[in-house]
């Protein structure tokens, strides 16, 4: 009628099977570590037809095998860049393997917008203060309208967004939303 209740006081709950540990909870410091033991296998979750709903693989990536609702708020990283001492050309270089939304402020003419880390398929937003309207030239691997590019160089706060479609030359495709100021 009670609950059931399991006290492990050296802090581990080990699942075997065969006499093999297969699984691991812990506690660390009153967080709970769940892991499986037995190198290069995942933690899967399925429905009650054996459906993945979600699997966390050892290559450290997660797979979520539907589309993903969020209730609530959802909330990046925002990653300033430092564009240095204003030396020409400064270097604005978004690194896709520290954040996927940017804030960057222009110090010098010949400001250069540029990504590092490319990742295929990674997204994000560049919010640009640009509100001495520097000179802005892009790196090998942007695609942006020439269009574009001119209107960002003119003084003005600018969100841009940014699709990566590989790691070579034009494959981060950046558009300019608009002018926010």
């Amino acid at each position: 009628a009670g609950d059931i209740q399991l006290d492990a006081a050296g802090n581990d709950f080990k699942f075997l099977a065969g006499g093999t540990e297969i699984l691991n909870i812990t506690n660390s410091s009153s967080d709970v570590v769940i892991k499986p033991v037995v190198d290069a296998k995942d933690i899967i979750f399925q429905q009650r037809d054996g459906t993945a709903v979600m699997t966390v693989e050892d290559d450290v990536s997660l797979t979520i095998n539907n589309d993903v609702s969020v209730s609530g708020r959802a909330k990046g990283t925002i990653t300033t860049v430092s564009l240095g001492t204003g030396a020409s050309p400064d270097t604005a270089e978004c690194n896709m393997a520290d954040s996927n939304d940017f804030s960057i402020t222009t110090l010098s003419d010949g400001c250069l917008l540029s990504f590092g880390g490319e990742v295929a398929g990674q997204s994000g937003n560049i919010h640009l203060d640009n509100s001495t309207g520097q000179t802005i030239t892009v790196g090998p691997e942007v695609a942006i309208n020439a269009t574009a590019l001119s209107s960002i160089a003119t003084a003005g706060v600018y969100q841009l967004s940014y699709y990566c479609i590989g790691t070579g030359n034009n494959e981060v495709l950046v558009t300019v939303s608009g002018a926010l100021t």
